[in-house]
């Protein structure tokens, strides 16, 4: 029996996006998952694993910042490669908290004010 190609959907981990509410700006996007987590690092257009020197940056982001999550059932924000199109504009600097309400799934704002 053939194994079941994977879909979009089945991706077991989750890419969060980080906005400073005061600045409306991108501050970071961090993948949290069964790999590991990591941060995306948008010169290298890759990503690099967080190590435990993190953990209170990780904190701090959670606690001050509004975060987006990449919505796998949201074909717009994939192109044909199945590229995620939030990192292409992250890597170019083009990413605005704009296309983010549009494209992405709004998680919460800052805990902490």
């Amino acid at each position: 029996m053939a194994e079941q190609e994977s879909t979009l959907k089945d991706v077991p981990y989750d890419i969060f996006v980080y906005v400073d509410p005061r600045t409306g700006e991108v501050e970071t996007i961090m993948s949290f998952g069964a790999f590991g987590d990591s941060e995306y690092d948008p010169e290298a257009k890759r990503w690099v694993a967080l190590g435990e020197e993190d953990t209170w940056r990780v904190r701090d982001l959670n606690l001050r910042d509004f975060r987006y999550a990449i919505d796998w059932d949201n074909e717009s924000d994939f192109d044909f490669d199945g590229k995620i199109i939030t990192l292409q504009k992250f890597s170019d600097g083009s990413l605005d908290e704009k296309y983010l309400r549009k494209n992405t799934i709004f998680v919460n704002e800052p805990l902490a004010k």
